[in-house]
């Protein structure tokens, strides 16, 4: 019942974030849904839930770029992951929201000054919000500030480095300490609290993240692809250092639909859980 509540809060959350900003058709769509089977790391079958919402950086750009200034702009948005599932399924929740200041270069088409959009550009990711897991027991509080260049459409890179994206972020906050209460799902396997960061401290963390992600499409929506993703904590506060690294071999479907199997080794934030996953899952997006 209680992992039900959560499921349909995560949806009016991210309905509500479809609804508060433009939506833009181009290269990525923004609300994707995810479910699938999922082998934890205590060797049990579960069903596993995923729900995000997140912008492209292009579509931001797209949708703001009436609002440039000079050769900048700040374009907002919510970003929400909610991620749980059966037994003792990877979880967490984290809910925040971005603003974009992007740097770029302007070039002139009929004497007119437009960003030149095949060229660099520079970003700095200003978030505010908070992180969870599925028990509600403790939630983190973060501000984070990072750094994160835009070249996937600069065609003067080969093809494979336009299909990575990495970034840098630096992380500070605070760690609340909601309740005392540990459901019996949330204290094995995949679902441990693994952080070594204490309730009712301080937050101080640095983060990198990589993300690789090639499709080969035989038709404008249908085709295979793979995709490599790496993000790293390194904690400050206690010196300890958290990764998660995700693999997956993906079919699409067209009209934003796919199906992957994946391989997850560390939950990431905010459990930082050093365990493995497999699953299958059908993803749709919006």
């Amino acid at each position: 019942m209680k992992r039900n509540t959560l499921l349909a809060a995560a949806l009016v959350l991210g309905n509500f974030a479809l609804l508060s900003t433009p939506m833009v058709w181009a290269q990525n769509r923004s609300l994707s849904l995810a479910l699938g089977t999922v082998r934890t790391e205590a060797e049990a079958a579960a069903i596993r839930y995923l729900v995000e919402y997140t912008q492209n950086l292009q579509d931001l750009f797209i949708a703001n770029a009436g609002n440039a200034k000079g050769a900048w702009l700040l374009a907002l948005t919510p970003n929400v992951k909610f991620e749980t599932g059966e037994k003792d399924a990877f979880n967490g929740v984290i809910v925040k929201v971005t603003g974009n200041f992007m740097f770029f270069k302007v070039t002139e088409i009929d004497s007119i000054r437009t960003p030149d959009t095949g060229k660099l550009f520079h970003v700095l990711p200003i978030s505010f919000g908070g992180e969870t897991n599925r028990g509600l027991d403790r939630v983190n509080v973060l501000l984070e500030v990072g750094y994160v260049p835009w070249y996937q459409n600069d065609q003067r890179l080969p093809g494979f480095l336009r299909s990575t994206k990495v970034g840098l972020f630096l992380q500070a906050g605070y760690k609340f300490k909601v309740s005392d209460s540990t459901a019996s799902a949330a204290t094995t396997g995949g679902a441990i609290d693994e952080s070594k960061e204490k309730a009712k401290r301080g937050l101080s963390r640095l983060k990198g993240s990589a993300v690789f992600n090639p499709r080969f499409m035989l038709k404008s929506d249908w085709g295979l692809g793979v995709q490599g993703a790496a993000d790293g904590w390194y904690d400050i506060a206690n010196a300890e250092v958290y990764y998660r690294i995700e693999a997956k071999a993906v079919i699409y479907l067209g009209e934003g639909k796919s199906f992957d199997v994946s391989y997850q080794k560390g939950s990431g934030a905010p459990n930082f859980n050093k365990g493995n996953q497999f699953s299958a899952n059908i993803t749709i997006q919006f």
